[in-house]
């Protein structure tokens, strides 16, 4: 395949999201010296959009897990990775994985980020299938699924995005302590790990923020996003104070320490 250079992968950009697909896949069939495996204009988004992501494709090294995201896959156990030439392109696959998922492309890179595209798919669609409605789940499809992800650890481990409200009850420039309304037990938040507003509420002050968690440990990785609540909702300095003589490590109100 012939090598793309940056300036013509500059002008092929441009073109691919302005013009239609037919002169997509010219240019793109021009720039390989081959027949591409299929003629349309997202295969050549795929290419470009890719380029600066490439993900190296070792057909020595079988793979146990993949991630995507924030999404970990663990598999079963490591398959090889199967790389065949087709119509001059690749054909990605795992040996012995099921579901027998199959992706074509250009490049080698590119197949297997298909592939892991069409995987994450296949699985979350699957998941959430199973998860809402059950009876409509094929069986089969489930268990096969079953057979090569560990679908367990996956729900155990993967974070999921949980919305909670809390209140400011100590804050210094490396942590912030917070009380969740939904929790007994107050928090450390690494402000490094939050929004730039978060580091702007005050003691006392509630606000309600987006925390992603891992389920089965409950451990705040981040906060996505968080705003404050209505003013009058801040807490009274009676209030502070007793959060605050029950958060280890914390120090007494100046009302407490002149008292």
């Amino acid at each position: 395949m012939a090598r793309i250079s940056k300036t013509r992968k500059i002008a092929l950009s441009a073109r691919a999201f302005s013009a239609t697909e037919q002169p997509v896949f010219e240019v793109l069939r021009d720039l390989s010296g081959s027949k591409l495996p299929e003629p349309a204009g997202t295969f050549g988004m795929e290419l470009l959009l890719g380029t600066e992501l490439l993900e190296r494709v070792d057909r020595e090294t079988p793979i146990d897990s993949l991630q995507v995201g924030n999404d970990v896959y663990h598999f079963r156990r490591a398959f090889a990775q199967r790389l065949l030439p087709v119509g001059g392109g690749f054909e990605y696959s795992l040996e012995g994985f099921k579901p027998d998922i199959r992706a074509t492309a250009l490049t080698k890179e590119l197949a297997f980020r298909r592939w892991k595209g069409e995987f994450h798919q296949h699985f979350q669609n699957l998941l959430s299938l199973h998860s809402h409605a059950p009876e409509d789940t094929s069986d089969a499809e489930w268990n096969e699924l079953q057979e090569s992800v560990d679908v367990d650890r996956y729900l155990d481990e993967s974070p999921v995005w949980v919305s909670l409200v809390g209140r400011i009850v100590k804050r210094t420039p490396t942590a912030f302590s917070v009380q969740w309304e939904a929790a007994e037990e107050v928090e450390w938040v690494d402000p490094f790990e939050a929004p730039g507003v978060f580091v702007t509420f005050a003691e006392g002050e509630r606000f309600e923020a987006a925390t992603l968690r891992i389920p089965a440990t409950w451990d705040l990785i981040e906060i996505g996003s968080c705003h404050r609540l209505p003013a009058e909702d801040v807490l009274e300095d009676d209030e502070l104070a007793e959060i605050l003589r029950s958060t280890p490590g914390s120090r007494p109100t100046s009302g407490e320490a002149s008292a």
